[in-house]
């Protein structure tokens, strides 16, 4: 059940980046090419920190990861 509204919830930010696409050309007067950079930057970062919070989540469980309860924050 979780994994799957992880993936939802991956699928609306991915689709609201991609809906403010034309707004950020405009604002920014720049060229596609630039703001698909940001774009994939952002997304690596997204995966990364996806990647991460599974395996803390593998070491030290799920439950103490969502309450923010690990042995690096005491």
């Amino acid at each position: 059940m979780l994994s799957s509204l992880g993936a939802l919830l991956a699928s609306l930010n991915m689709s609201t980046l991609v809906i403010a696409l034309p707004a950020l050309i405009r604002s920014r007067h720049t060229g596609v090419i630039e703001v698909v950079w940001v774009l994939l930057a952002y997304l690596l970062a997204q995966t990364a920190a996806v990647l991460s919070a599974g395996r803390l989540g593998d070491m030290f469980g799920r439950n103490p990861c969502t309450r923010g309860d690990l042995p690096c924050s005491r």
